[in-house]
């Protein structure tokens, strides 16, 4: 069971570190086309949240190489994540 809560809190902790770094860099990222630029905090924990979820939905994009390159490390991270949760899960499980 702890080794579970470690992993939540891992990607929890993930999230919140990438939500802050998007919310510094919001330069390098806009909004869809039907909604307008608020660079609320909020806004940029749901993008995170969507990448570390690997559903990748959610009303901002990257613009410029260093937002894409940022969303890039972010969702290889996720996959190291993953990979890394199902390893840990099936030797001691």
């Amino acid at each position: 069971m702890l080794l579970i809560f470690k992993t939540a809190l891992l990607q929890l902790s993930c999230i919140i570190i990438f939500a802050f770094i998007y919310y510094f860099n919001n330069i390098h990222f806009e909004y869809n086309e039907k909604e307008p630029r608020r660079d609320k905090f909020i806004d940029f924990l749901l993008l995170s949240t969507t990448i570390q979820a690997s559903i990748g939905f959610s009303g901002i994009n990257p613009i410029t190489d260093l937002g894409k390159f940022i969303v890039i490390i972010h969702q290889m991270l996720v996959t190291f994540f993953h990979i890394l949760t199902i390893y840990v899960l099936k030797f001691y499980f």
